[in-house]
């Protein structure tokens, strides 16, 4: 990438090395992609402004709680209606990670903290899940979202 990620341009995603990448930049490079697919939307995509900054100093921490972040909310959210569902939530991580263990229990607290976040907004009929690398990431917006001429969203600009 020869912009700074926080300037991507559609044009200049690099799957390979958002895929190589930190978390963040993968979060970055969905919420452009999505924005410049489904552009009636784009002013509804909404991605988690802490992602990645796990180590906030104590004073932080304590005012994003006190905002209303929530530990484990995931990253990319689109509060539409579709396909069954009430709204789309997906918890990024970087192609590699490994979500649970050979014995099957996840992989870290963390991980698990998360998946219970998932699970609660599945039975509240989210469409919500873990979504590992670029591809997995961008095929489940891409499925959610559907073609975008069937969006009958109002556009803020007129």
């Amino acid at each position: 990438m020869k912009r700074k990620s926080t300037e991507l341009k559609y044009e200049d995603i690099n799957p390979v090395l958002i895929d190589n990448g930190l978390e963040f930049e993968l979060q970055i490079a969905l919420i452009v992609y999505t924005r410049h697919r489904y552009p009636a939307i784009a002013h509804l995509v909404k991605g988690d402004a802490f992602n990645g900054l796990q180590k906030l100093s104590p004073y932080m921490g304590t005012k994003t709680k006190a905002m209303g972040n929530i530990r484990g909310w995931p990253d990319i959210q689109i509060p539409i209606a579709r396909r069954g569902y009430i709204g789309f939530f997906l918890e990024l991580k970087r192609l590699k990670t490994r979500l649970k263990t050979k014995e099957g229990k996840y992989a870290s607290e963390h991980i698990a903290e998360q998946a219970v976040l998932i699970q609660s907004l599945s039975d509240e009929k989210h469409f919500a899940q873990f979504g590992v690398g670029w591809a997995q990431c961008t095929s489940y917006t891409d499925w959610y979202c559907g073609d975008k001429t069937v969006w009958k969203v109002i556009s803020l600009k007129k």
